[in-house]
């Protein structure tokens, strides 16, 4: 009798426990915590006129609070750093960036800083949430409230587990960009090299940001 007992508390308190994981306030509090992620993208942007669309693969390094590098491979080399005061194209030789002004670039790199740094305030002030959650599986979809997005941006759609598994952008346009993440990994530290190389930070800029955040 006791031994029945035990056990049933024990499933109810393990379905409770994964009933929790399982909400869209446990799954955005767990995105939120990752400060230095790596991985590799496919990436595939439709367009009108392009039946396959275009496809493009690389790899990515998103470091909260200080940006995202994103490093396209194949077909041909093209290198972007997207901060949160600037958005940087990067030269084949890798010489110094060249920065991008436009009111789109500036908007594009606010969403994706958004996104990818899960901040909940900054999305519940720029998109209406759409959560569907079964089990350990999520897809969330994001429509703009600002007029001034709205111009240029139809929706989000995100899918993951425990990590953003694909993101789905789809412009006003009706241009859309599927990005499939592969081998995402969180890196415990930012090195001065990387710092500097990914995110044309000063090397002095870099060793004061590198010294901040050591315990």
């Amino acid at each position: 009798m006791k031994k029945g007992l035990l056990l049933a508390l024990m499933a109810f308190t393990t379905a409770s426990f994964a009933q929790e994981e399982s909400t869209p306030q446990s799954i955005a509090r767990q995105l939120a915590q990752h400060i230095i992620i790596r991985g590799n993208f496919a990436q595939t942007r439709e367009v009108e006129g392009i039946p396959r669309g275009l496809r493009s693969r690389g790899h990515y390094v998103f470091w909260r609070d200080h940006g995202i590098y994103w490093a396209t491979q194949l077909p041909q080399q093209r290198a972007m750093t997207y901060r949160n005061d600037k958005t940087l194209q990067w030269s084949n030789d890798n010489s110094q960036p060249q920065e991008m002004n436009s009111t789109a670039d500036k908007y594009l790199r606010r969403i994706l800083m958004t996104v990818f740094s899960f901040d909940a305030q900054q999305l519940n002030e720029q998109f209406e949430q759409q959560w569907e959650v079964e089990s350990a599986r999520w897809n969330l979809l994001l429509v703009p409230k600002q007029s001034t997005t709205k111009r240029f941006l139809q929706e989000i759609a995100l899918r993951g587990k425990t990590d953003i598994e694909s993101l789905s952008l789809v412009r006003t346009n009706g241009e859309t960009l599927t990005i499939d993440f592969q081998d995402s990994q969180p890196l415990e530290s930012m090195n001065l090299e990387s710092c500097t190389n990914y995110f044309a930070y000063s090397l002095t800029e870099c060793e004061r940001i590198l010294h901040a955040a050591q315990p």
